[in-house]
């Protein structure tokens, strides 16, 4: 029998600044990203998305 390996979602972001690059990752928390918040979409756990419009609102 072979098992299911749970994969955890995570959202990476990377930064600029003078130079330098910064990446933050954040790790999914029931239905949002436990850091940042934002919102999972999808009712189905094997088709779950982000909507571009939740991560700019977060950025901005």
């Amino acid at each position: 029998m072979v098992g299911v390996i749970k994969t955890p979602l995570a959202i990476t972001i990377l930064f600029t600044s003078k130079g330098s690059l910064y990446m933050f990752i954040d790790f999914l928390k029931k239905d949002a990203f436990n850091q940042t918040k934002i919102p999972i979409k999808g009712e189905d756990k094997m088709q779950r998305y982000v909507l571009q419009e939740d991560i700019k609102e977060y950025i901005i």
